[in-house]
């Protein structure tokens, strides 16, 4: 079956209207950005971009798709009018460059000689974008002036810029946190907390991890901009943006740290360094001091804005310009700022990569703004003085990374159609496919690696332009170990070690190391999947009885929806019934769910709120008075803690940090109410550090293993672990025997052997086969120790879980130990043992 891929999202330029001098930003917005305790919303934002559309045939704007809440997102092209005359063609050639197969005119792929002259031809792509975490307020504020700046400015430079690139950029990667964090800023100038962020997340799930999204796709706003990526403009360089803490470098920029990810071309690496020197150069003759490079961001995770492209042959980088009170000057004293590098040099005294240290002193919104100027005018002057360069590199990646594919060693990926979650598989495909890989499926049965394959399966061969990207989300990753000196502390890697996307989901999918052949169709999302925010599961071939297959996620939703619309739904260890009577099945009814929602914003909270949506599961979000209110089982079967620490739950904000209704947490008479609802038959489950509330404040025969422990004897940062499931208990109905678990700094349990009421849902597996993806050192601490557990108080239950079982939305494979305890509290009748409706 071959779905056909409908039209990407439409693409509205606004028409330029001769005679009209561009407006400045301060003309349309109200006051010049940069100005002190002043911030521009999104509406201010766009409708800036807009008049300068208008008034400039420089600029063409587009209307490229929605945020989560609904705001229509712009994409602006910049470059001369020659350019934008001519923009399709211009951007025919990047496409074709991208992707050198049956690309010449004759239908073969390009020869090198070809691509020379296309790329001599073409203009380079460069794209920069602002504002994708909102509180890190410099860029987006900046943006219109960037393009202000480019769209007006006649020197020498500004025109050859205009002539050889087209400057392609988002203004506001996520509007909703924009508005958010301007709101809240507004509303607190000229008291005691001007400049602290809001106690909410700035995006309405994911927070700070909106950078954390770009393999995944959850969110909207990721599926727009990866549109815009790799099916419209193809662009050879790529500028994120980023702001870090007050006292950090004024800059910091590439190049990046050790280790590589050898899954990025060679090429990636050359030109992000070649980036970040000439951006620090340009720093250094604008007199602006405090650049640093190299130390700390490493090249090693896939997953983040600026590096999920890098594993599609675009070179992207990122800086990170320090921040201050959002909008309110702040003024930092030399003894403030670190005496130390994260190389180990002095951070006072000039060293390679940070040659003229900053002494100190006031550091404004403009002073940020104005280093964000010239990082953009460095970018776009690089992308002019070697655009043939970057077109033709481009293309060379591509080839290189084709040729690989058909070498093998993995010639293919085949994902069979015997998983244990066939839709979940499904998913993982479409997964793929917004993102660039070329997805196929057998028309009839075939023989590859020494195995048979039914019709159906799925099929990614590696002889594609962004095999780098496809192997790196299906094969697993081994981290280095690093530390500080021999012996010394580790060295933290960014963000994760391993992330292995088949492993996270359950799925099983095959590496084939030699050529095979099978009657394969190209598979292609349906036309409403980049939009849509709930999983579609569009690549179908799973049949009815997958609807109801507790094997299955998706069966929690049909599950769900058939409650909604008032059917009668009952479960059994294996399957749900919908209005059929069945001996083995306990009927079931709507779970009366309760997420604890802290004003210190967890974006595990808002995680587990995005995945309880996708499948339907109805809950209600509760703050730190309706806690305390107590009453709690009149209302909820279960209560979610998302994964946040006893003490922040507990105690939250401190007085005189924020204002006083948000000053707090659930305090110990929530946590007295907490164990009430427990104890009068309620389900609390504890999500990661979370469960170190119940183990602190409950009196359970539970530890943490890792209490104490120091990271010299054990380190797992962001690594898939092998877990062994219980599956003959209800709270694991429907798993496998093993399955992955996302363990980012987690825990395991010790059980007091002497314990009644406590069940192990699932162990660690042993040190020689705990490691599936990632990096560990000293994994006999945790080897064979309960990784979940199910505890039982009064009439009620815990449940214990030392991981993320929903970490960021992504592993589809362990959800279901969220699932089943609310579909547990939700059945009609009291769960009184671990064999009950076996």
């Amino acid at each position: 079956m071959t779905l056909a891929l409908g039209p990407l999202h439409a693409q509205a330029p606004v028409p330029p209207r001769a005679g009209r001098a561009a407006p400045s930003p301060a003309q349309i917005i109200g006051f010049a950005p940069g100005t002190e305790r002043k911030l521009a919303d999104f509406s201010q934002v766009s409708s800036y971009f807009k008049a300068l559309a208008v008034a400039s045939p420089r600029v063409r704007l587009f209307t490229i798709g929605k945020s989560t809440e609904g705001r229509e997102m712009i994409l602006a092209a910049i470059s001369s009018e020659e350019n934008l005359r001519r923009l399709d063609h211009f951007k025919d050639i990047a496409r074709r460059l991208s992707d050198p197969r049956a690309s010449s005119a004759s239908g073969s792929a390009l020869t090198d000689a070809e691509a020379r002259q296309l790329a001599r031809e073409g203009k380079a792509i460069v794209w920069i974008d602002f504002g994708l975490h909102a509180t890190e307020v410099g860029h987006a504020q900046v943006s219109s002036e960037v393009a202000y700046k480019v769209a007006t400015e006649e020197t020498p430079e500004m025109k050859r810029i205009r002539d050889e690139v087209i400057f392609v950029t988002v203004p506001v990667m996520n509007p909703d946190g924009l508005d958010i964090v301007t709101n809240w800023y507004r509303s607190q100038v000229g008291t005691p907390y001007e400049g602290t962020n809001p106690p909410v997340l700035y995006q309405k799930y994911a927070g700070h991890d909106n950078n954390r999204d770009w393999y995944m796709q959850n969110l909207d706003e990721t599926r727009v901009i990866t549109t815009q990526l790799y099916r419209e403009w193809y662009p050879q360089v790529l500028y994120n943006q980023h702001q870090s803490g007050m006292t950090s470098p004024r800059i910091w920029t590439p190049p990046m740290d050790d280790p590589v990810n050898p899954n990025m071309h060679p090429l990636i690496n050359r030109g992000i360094t070649m980036l970040g020197v000439g951006i620090q150069q340009r720093l250094e003759q604008e007199g602006k001091t405090g650049a640093q490079g190299f130390s700390q961001y490493s090249n090693w995770w896939n997953g983040g804005m600026r590096s999920t492209p890098c594993f599609h042959n675009v070179v992207g980088i990122l800086t990170e310009v320090a921040g201050g009170r959002l909008a309110t000057t702040v003024n930092i004293a030399p003894n403030q700022l670190p005496a130390m590098l994260a190389s180990g040099e002095s951070a006072r005294q000039p060293s390679t990569w940070n040659p003229s240290p900053w002494p100190g002193g006031a550091w404004s919104l403009r002073d940020q703004m104005d280093y964000m100027v010239t990082g953009s005018m460095a970018v776009l002057r690089l992308g002019a003085e070697y655009r043939e360069d970057w077109l033709y590199n481009r293309y060379q990646m591509a080839r290189d990374q084709i040729a690989a594919g058909k070498k093998g060693d993995p010639y293919a990926y085949v994902i069979s159609t015997e998983q244990h979650d066939w839709p979940t598989a499904a998913k993982l495909t479409e997964i793929l496919d917004m993102g660039a890989v070329e997805v196929s499926r057998a028309k009839s049965a075939f023989s590859a690696g020494g195995r048979q394959y039914a019709a159906g399966s799925f099929v990614v061969l590696m002889s594609q332009p962004n095999r780098g990207y496809a192997k790196d989300l299906l094969e697993p990753q081994h981290h280095p170990n690093r530390t500080n000196g021999p012996g010394g502390t580790p060295k933290r890697p960014y963000d994760m070690a391993g992330w292995t996307l088949s492993y996270q989901m359950g799925v099983r999918a095959d590496a084939i190391k030699e050529a095979f052949s099978a009657d394969l169709e190209p598979v292609r999302l349906k036309p409403d999947t980049t939009a849509a925010s709930t999983p579609s599961y569009a690549v179908s071939g799973f049949s009815r009885s997958d609807e109801t297959d507790r094997r299955t996620n998706l069966s929690v939703k049909t599950a769900m929806g058939a409650l909604k619309r008032g059917r009668k739904v009952s479960m059994a260890a294996t399957r749900f019934y919908l209005d059929e009577p069945n001996a083995q099945a306990r009927p079931l009814r709507l779970p009366r769910v309760a997420i604890y929602k802290s004003f210190l914003a967890s974006m595990d909270e808002g995680w587990t709120r995005y995945v309880l949506e996708q499948f339907d599961v109805p809950y209600t979000s509760i703050e730190n008075e309706e806690v305390r209110a107590g009453n709690l089982r009149a209302r909820f079967d279960a209560i979610v803690l998302p994964d946040q620490s006893a003490e922040a739950i507990v105690n939250g904000h401190a007085a005189g940090t924020m204002p006083a209704e948000y000053v707090g947490g659930i305090g110990f008479e929530g946590v007295a109410a907490l164990r009430a609802f427990v104890e009068s038959g309620g389900t609390l489950v504890t999500i990661d550090d979370a469960s170190s509330l119940p183990i602190q404040y409950f009196n359970i025969p539970v530890s943490d293993a890792l209490d104490g422990v120091r990271n010299t004897e054990f380190y797992c940062p962001g690594s898939l672990l092998r877990m062994k499931i219980d599956t003959t208990q209800p709270l694991t109905a429907g798993m496998p025997a093993e399955q992955a678990a996302f363990f980012v700094n987690g825990r395991a349990f010790d059980v007091d052997a002497r314990a009644q009421g406590v069940r192990v849902l699932a162990r660690y597996a042993d040190a020689p086969d705990l490691l599936m993806s990632g990096w560990i050192n000293g994994g006999t601490r945790i080897a064979g120790k309960p990784a979940a557990l199910d505890v039982s108080i009064g009439r009620g239950h815990v449940v214990l879980t030392g991981f993320g079982v929903q970490f960021r939305g992504q592993p589809h494979g362990t959800f279901k130990m969220l699932f089943n305890p609310i579909l547990e509290s939700a059945v009609d009748g009291a769960r009184t043992s671990s064999s009950q409706g076996r």
